[in-house]
């Protein structure tokens, strides 16, 4: 094989992988969005009239938590990633 091919070949590894690894990340993000949907909604439905402030105050908090858990982890491999390469 010439080394032409071989690196087309190793794009072409690298896309399917990144592919497949999206494909993993979106299946288990289905998995436990409908488990906690599924428990949410299980446990909504035994409530007479459910609270829509307190849902609507859970949604704001789970938010912002998503927010800094986000940025916390983005500024820690950073972090990591400066160390390693000295630059």
């Amino acid at each position: 094989m010439k080394k032409g091919n071989r690196r087309i070949v190793c794009e072409k590894n690298k896309i399917i992988q990144g592919i497949l690894q999206l494909i993993g990340i979106m299946a288990v993000g289905a998995v436990v969005g409908y488990s906690i949907g599924k428990i949410a909604g299980d446990s909504l439905s035994k409530v007479d009239t459910p609270n829509i402030i307190l849902l609507l105050i859970a949604g704001v908090v789970v938010f912002i938590l998503q927010v800094i858990i986000h940025e916390g982890t983005f500024s820690f491999w950073v972090t990591i990633r400066i160390q390693i390469y000295k630059f």
